[in-house]
């Protein structure tokens, strides 16, 4: 502890994690749906959609059970990410390291990031950097670059995907 600190890792389990309970068979993953060429709708997991509606579509937006070859644009998409809370916040407890994009209101790490507060540190490098292993297997680091009014990242750069489902509708 005295040379290192607290060192953790966060795994993304919209890639390799399998349907849980929770989930209650509706689709796990934030994703992006296509209705026609212009009309596109956003959907967040493990909402209770209709079925016979595009977001509760149950095939579309399923946890990948570690399948990396359906992973959208891999290259995008943060398969490790380094996580845990800064050393002051060390006491809290209550947290698994996993890395989702279930109840996130969007596909990316720093949508993550704002719903499950306080998940990844951004004291433990310089300036708030994390270094991430992507779904492609290259590994790389990444910096925030906006924030939210309590200092906690909104976005990093460059951008790091959770959800392996196509990002939105923008």
């Amino acid at each position: 502890m005295a040379y290192w600190g607290y060192l953790s890792y966060g795994i993304n389990e919209d890639v390799a994690g399998a349907e849980t309970a929770e989930s209650r068979g509706f689709p796990a993953c934030f994703r992006a749906i296509w209705i026609d060429e212009d009309d596109c709708i956003e959907c967040r997991g493990e909402l209770g959609y209709p079925p016979f509606t595009p977001c509760g579509n149950r095939r579309l937006g399923m946890r990948l059970r570690g399948d990396l070859d359906h992973v959208w644009q891999p290259a995008e998409v943060a398969l490790i990410v380094e996580a845990g809370r800064d050393e002051e916040q060390a006491a809290i407890t209550g947290f698994a390291n996993l890395v989702l994009s279930a109840q996130a209101d969007g596909p990316y790490l720093g949508d993550f990031q704002q719903f499950h507060r306080a998940r990844m540190p951004v004291t433990r490098h310089s300036k708030g950097a994390l270094n991430v292993l992507f779904a492609d297997l290259h590994g790389e680091t990444v910096r925030p670059v906006a924030f939210d009014n309590d200092g906690l990242p909104r976005q990093y750069a460059p951008r790091v995907r959770v959800s392996p489902y196509t990002p939105g509708c923008d």
